[in-house]
């Protein structure tokens, strides 16, 4: 293997690594559910970062920001938050439970923000938003 490709590939690792902890201890609670909500409905509803109106009734309806210009951010990174993911398979396995339940095992670690009993619960209000076209 090249010397340079395998610096770059450790460099890769030691950067997302970093990336990793600065998330999961530096982003407040309130931030990790909102990189929660608004990356799952996005991914969800294959929305992008400009399409605020579906994002600014999620707002209204769950209390996430005081400022819609804050859920830019969390959709802009959903396909790479949810990559490891396939969301569509995971919220029709059955019920909604059980597709909250898959959700919230399959989320990276960094967002964990409360009990999973909590997560599950917004995930569940989350899919069945983008489901039935309730936002």
């Amino acid at each position: 293997m090249n010397p340079i490709t395998s610096i770059t590939e450790l460099l890769a690792k030691v950067n997302k690594a970093l990336v990793t902890r600065l998330l999961r201890v530096g982003l407040p609670r309130y931030g990790k559910r909102l990189f929660f909500v608004v990356s799952l409905f996005a991914g969800l509803k294959h929305l992008s970062h400009t399409e605020l109106s579906e994002l600014e009734q999620l707002n209204e309806k769950m209390s996430l920001a005081s400022s819609a210009e804050a859920l830019e951010i969390p959709a802009l990174f959903a396909e790479r938050i949810w990559r490891n993911c396939d969301l569509d398979k995971a919220v029709s396995c059955g019920s909604l439970k059980a597709g909250a339940d898959q959700v919230v095992s399959a989320m990276p670690s960094w967002m964990q923000y409360g009990s999973t009993a909590k997560m599950v619960e917004d995930a569940r209000t989350v899919i069945q938003a983008a489901r039935l076209g309730l936002v």
